[in-house]
């Protein structure tokens, strides 16, 4: 591999990561506390690790006027290298929302998380994911629930797509531990599962849905919606 190239862009990821932001001056770069950053910015050879990302088109370089800004070109892989910074610090639900309220402003931040959520089911360890629902059950701010109900739901349907044995294992951690966050993440869960024509797992979300959301008045509608939707695909599928 190239690991000088590597290290340069975990340096460049904690700059931006700092800052909140997904693009920074080359100057101010260039006095970045890493001294690796700063000498392969002031180096102009083709030695330098900086000049061979720019070369290759992983970094661009755009002017405003008299001042150089750099970016990553490809979005997905700033999200990627902000999850390998921020995944070893991402423990616990309260350390998790405390990344997505991070992401109302930096939204890079978003991919990042839902990258750790999906490497931390992968690696059996799913319930971070429904700590998550369970707390942004209690999350004052509503932008911040909304964002880690769409990042469960959203996982859950690649999970329940691909067949992985993780999305069984999340509905059962969630029946173990019934929340208001569940349902919120079950009901959004069920409207996409439907709108893909995937009826085994609608049918386990649904299960799950009705357990809990009979447990609360409050979801007595929402409970009859996602009723009227399955109804519906499965005769559909007839």
């Amino acid at each position: 591999g190239f690991p000088a190239r590597r290290r340069l862009l975990m340096h460049l990821t904690r700059e931006f990561d700092r800052a909140d932001t997904d693009t920074l001056p080359r100057d101010a770069l260039a006095h970045a506390p890493a001294k690796e950053l700063r000498d392969a910015l002031l180096n102009p050879q083709r030695d330098s690790a900086y000049v061979q990302v720019v070369e290759l088109g992983v970094l661009l370089e755009e002017w405003d006027g008299d001042t150089c800004h750099v970016r990553f070109a490809f979005d997905k892989l700033f999200e990627f290298l902000l999850a390998e910074l921020h995944d070893p610090r991402v423990q616990d639900a309260d350390s998790a929302l405390a990344l997505a309220a991070r992401a109302a402003t930096f939204k890079s931040l978003r991919g990042a998380l839902d990258v750790i959520l999906g490497r931390a089911c992968e690696q059996d360890r799913e319930h971070l994911l429904v700590d998550v629902v369970d707390a942004s059950g209690r999350q004052p701010d509503e932008a911040v629930r909304l964002m880690a109900r769409d990042l469960a739901a959203s996982l859950l349907v690649r999970l329940a797509r691909e067949q992985d044995p993780a999305f069984q294992r999340i509905l059962a951690a969630m029946s173990a531990r019934p929340s208001t966050g569940d349902v919120e993440v079950l009901g959004e869960d069920a409207d996409r599962l439907s709108l893909f024509g995937e009826v085994q797992a609608l049918e386990a979300t649904l299960s799950e849905l009705v357990a809990e959301a009979t447990r609360s008045e409050e979801h007595t509608s929402e409970l009859q919606s996602h009723h009227d939707i399955v109804c519906r695909l499965l005769l559909e599928k007839k």
